[in-house]
């Protein structure tokens, strides 16, 4: 998280997914100067001006994941990764109807259903030719708009490991391994590493 290592001495702690997220407070007061103190924060969740993924919070420890949707009054924002420093950061959006998920993986449920779960902790029902390692795109509802094979993603985003938050052109895909273009060259990475960028 790009907080100051000086004069920082408490941090707020994501309710889940402690090290890939972004509490709602700090996302709020620290990362978008939208309110100086926690009790600012604690005030916009009470008037239920900020959803996450269009989900009105009441925690201001929420989670904020990468690629999920800030909204804070008429304002939307997405987490992303910052291609300096491998750091979170936040970016202005228009459309705050759509967000982009990894597949991490896949349960059968009664009747046969196909249970799609996300990098998120989010899941939706979907079909089985969708693999563990592809991107969708959902709507404020949790609805599909639209899913990219792994294998078919051209444009993507890097999500950990040493080449965290850059973008790149796919070049090659074997096995489990994609070979991805850069400015610093093409590299080879695991490609559970990587998210179709849409």
């Amino acid at each position: 998280m790009p907080i100051k290592r000086k004069g920082t001495k408490y941090v707020a702690r994501a309710l889940h997914a402690h090290t890939t997220s972004v509490p709602a407070v700090l996302a709020i007061r620290d990362m978008l100067n939208l309110a100086r103190t926690a009790k600012e924060v604690k005030e916009m969740i009470k008037d239920k001006a900020v959803k996450i993924n269009n989900r009105i919070i009441t925690d201001y420890r929420d989670s904020i994941q990468i690629f999920n949707v800030l909204s804070v009054n008429a304002k939307n924002f997405v987490l992303g990764l910052s291609e300096t420093t491998g750091k979170f950061e936040f970016k202005d959006i228009k459309d705050a109807n759509k967000r982009i998920c990894q597949i991490i993986g896949k349960v059968i449920l009664p009747g046969k259903k196909i249970q799609i779960n996300l990098h998120d902790g989010t899941n939706f029902i979907g079909k089985n030719d969708m693999k563990v390692n592809d991107t969708v795109i959902l709507d404020s509802s949790g609805k599909l708009l639209k899913h990219i094979p792994s294998v078919q993603a051209k444009e993507i985003t890097i999500m950990s490991g040493k080449y965290i938050g850059k973008h790149g052109t796919v070049k090659a895909v074997s096995g489990k391994n994609v070979t991805i273009s850069l400015k610093e060259g093409a590299v080879v990475i695991p490609i559970r590493n990587v998210i179709a960028n849409g």
